[in-house]
């Protein structure tokens, strides 16, 4: 769904300007539409009050009753926005990228927060977590971790696309997505994985897991963990970890120095897995709001 269902432009006559898509049609099978506004643009405040305004009286036409932002379409699709006053700085490959200003003037235009994203910075990475209660410590490990250096990926898009649809199916807003256009939303994102930095894990001839990566083109020396999902169930403790502390471990093989946990909804399972490596360095909201009758 990354297409839109409408595009809105406005100028103001002045020199300033605001864009933005929207979405109407639902997401999945529901009763009532949820409205969604993306690829926000605005030169000002004058001009994203107005986009706004107009952007949920379209959506409320449209028979929505609730509207989400900045999302575009869905969560396969870029969504979030970073709060204010963070520094650019610590910016890195793959953020979200609407203009951080867009909170206020979202807020300004009764958009509250419901749900709240971080991302988390290792840079010791050689640290690992006491493993105690495991029970991977007490039988040996029925799963074994390769790096996608070592896989025809391409050919393993299938089990890739069954395992994030089962791991991811519980998470906000997550949206289930046919295998052909899997294979469409991959096709981009392979040209930036690092086959040396993500790994799958099988137990026997089954995907259970994976860890994809990538170098962050923003900094020097630092790599980037996108999406790391593994089946759910106690039979599947410590996997994640295991997918992690291995992916830290060839990163500083490598020569990396830091590596970054990214975009994890806060909180949840990714980051209660994060926080004995990482300290959140970088956070982000979604925001909605009721649309009247």
């Amino acid at each position: 769904m990354a297409e839109p269902d409408g595009v809105l432009e406005l100028g103001d006559g002045a020199g300033g300007w605001a864009r933005c898509g929207l979405w109407w049609s639902p997401p999945r099978p529901s009763v009532v539409p949820l409205g969604r506004i993306g690829r926000l643009q605005a030169s000002g405040p004058a001009g994203a009050a107005q986009l706004l305004e107009r952007a949920c009286a379209d959506l409320r036409r449209h028979g929505c009753a609730s509207v989400l932002a900045p999302l575009d379409g869905d969560t396969w699709h870029p969504y979030r926005v970073l709060e204010p006053n963070q520094d650019p700085g610590l910016a890195f490959a793959g953020e979200p990228d609407p203009d951080p200003r867009w909170t206020d003037w979202l807020a300004a235009a009764g958009f509250a927060v419901q749900a709240r994203y971080v991302s988390s910075l290792c840079t010791d990475l050689q640290r690992r977590r006491p493993t105690r209660s495991s029970p991977i410590l007490t039988t040996p490990s029925p799963f074994h971790l390769v790096p996608v250096a070592h896989v025809a990926i391409d050919a393993l898009l299938e089990p890739i696309h069954a395992l994030i649809g089962h791991g991811f199916r519980r998470q906000p807003l997550f949206v289930p997505i046919s295998l052909d256009d899997f294979r469409r939303h991959w096709e981009p994102w392979r040209t930036r994985l690092d086959p040396d930095l993500s790994f799958l894990a099988f137990e026997g001839a089954d995907l259970v897991g994976l860890l994809l990566a990538h170098q962050d083109g923003s900094a020097a020396g630092r790599a980037v963990v996108r999406t790391l999902v593994v089946q759910p169930g106690r039979r599947w403790a410590g996997l994640g970890r295991r997918l992690l502390e291995r992916c830290h471990g060839r990163a500083a093989a490598l020569g990396f120095t830091a590596v970054v946990h990214a975009l994890m909804h806060d909180p949840g399972a990714s980051v209660a897995l994060s926080r004995p490596y990482a300290r959140p360095f970088r956070r982000y909201v979604l925001m909605g709001r009721r649309l009247g009758g």
